[in-house]
């Protein structure tokens, strides 16, 4: 006999502003083809409207929204293509309902990732212009510091070799050990499988500053979701978007929260009227941690992005709860790929089946590489 146990949570806003957190647990005989789910004692908690409170209470919540692992789940199934459907489902991964049902009641922001990089070089200025044209809401971008002082708008190399020129310009060294003179010599390597536009738009591109895509961003009122992808970008960054007066059209983002953590300290600003941050910061997620909820209050974020696959609809709700944001971005195309191929069966790479099932997490924004088919998912489902 195999008995899994799972706890549900909901959490609902009391009048008085605190928040009620509902657990219940539930036991699941997995052995038998019919899943009974008998309830086990149910427990409230009343976590108070006052920051360091509800961190101290927010840890009896955990991670229990996460649904238990597929291959337990899939016990339930009455045949193996039942099984091996569940299994490689996205819909049953993130416990919302498949494409065909459209339970999303608002529309999601569109951000490109990095513009539109199938007709256009990443992160260049006629990948924005591109993503602007096609009626994006926003874009995604990544910053770093150049030696000179100078912000440039690149996304080279991994958590491990930040600014790495290998893979983006096949060539050695690292792009915050060069001035802005010599990164406009720079050639983008056409041979990178990230670089999905055609080739001659790899060779012709040029990689602009902060400064010069902020004019742009301005003139289009377009918002940015602007990554600090390099370290020292906090501080340099915030200064030339209040420079330009545009932080109504920021999000500060990094997947170094120590990055937003000091944006936070610097501009802690609260508007009155909305009882909002009005300098916006993103906590970005490639996996998510036990104590997500924890973590994200304490660096003071008023938005979390996560990876697309980790938007479990239990899990943006608790997010949503607690006053915060929400982003579901995608992977490179090639990873893309990847997952539509091998992970995901039910959906299609960055196709409508893909951006319904998003939709029906919650989540508010998606960055994605093809925000041309989602805005004509959007327009087609209105």
């Amino acid at each position: 006999m195999r008995t899994l146990m799972m706890r549900y949570f909901k959490i609902s806003r009391r009048d008085d502003s605190s928040l009620m957190i509902h657990v219940q647990v539930r036991s699941r005989d997995i052995t038998t083809k019919n899943c009974a789910q008998p309830p086990e004692p149910e427990q409230d908690f009343i976590a108070p409207n006052n920051s360091e409170d509800m961190q101290n209470q927010i840890k009896i919540i955990e991670m229990d929204e996460i649904p238990p692992p597929i291959d337990e789940l899939s016990y339930c199934s009455g045949s193996s293509e039942e099984k091996e459907r569940d299994a490689k489902s996205l819909a049953v991964l993130l416990g919302v309902e498949s494409h065909e049902a459209k339970m999303h009641s608002s529309r999601p922001v569109v951000v490109g990732h990095r513009g539109l990089v199938y007709e256009e070089m990443e992160n260049t200025l006629p990948a924005f212009q591109k993503a602007a044209d096609i009626g994006c809401d926003a874009v995604e971008l990544d910053v770093f510091l150049l030696l000179c002082g100078t912000l440039i708008v690149f996304h080279g190399g991994g958590p491990e070799n930040l600014g790495a020129l290998d893979e983006s310009c096949g060539q050695s060294g690292n792009i915050m050990d060069l001035n802005y003179e010599q990164v406009k010599q720079l050639k983008m390597n056409v041979d990178n499988p990230e670089f999905v536009c055609p080739r001659d738009k790899v060779e012709d591109a040029v990689i602009p500053t902060l400064e010069e895509v902020l004019v742009f961003a301005k003139e289009r009122g377009l918002r940015i979701s602007l990554e600090l992808k390099g370290p020292d970008t906090s501080d340099p960054v915030l200064n030339l978007v209040e420079e330009f007066d545009m932080v109504d059209q920021i999000t500060f983002s990094s997947f170094d929260l120590e990055r937003i953590a000091r944006i936070r300290e610097l501009r802690p600003h609260i508007d009155p009227a909305t009882q909002t941050h009005v300098y916006k910061t993103a906590a970005l997620f490639e996996d998510v941690p036990d104590d997500l909820l924890q973590v994200v209050m304490r660096a003071g974020a008023s938005e979390v992005h996560l990876r697309y696959d980790t938007c479990t609809r239990s899990r943006i709700d608790a997010i949503h709860a607690l006053g915060m944001s929400t982003l579901a971005w995608l992977k490179s195309p090639p990873l893309m790929e990847h997952d539509c191929a091998v992970n995901y069966l039910d959906i299609g790479n960055e196709d409508e089946r893909l951006f319904q099932t998003i939709m029906n997490s919650g989540v508010r924004s998606i960055c994605t590489n093809r925000p041309d088919v989602l805005i004509r998912h959007l327009m087609s489902s209105c």
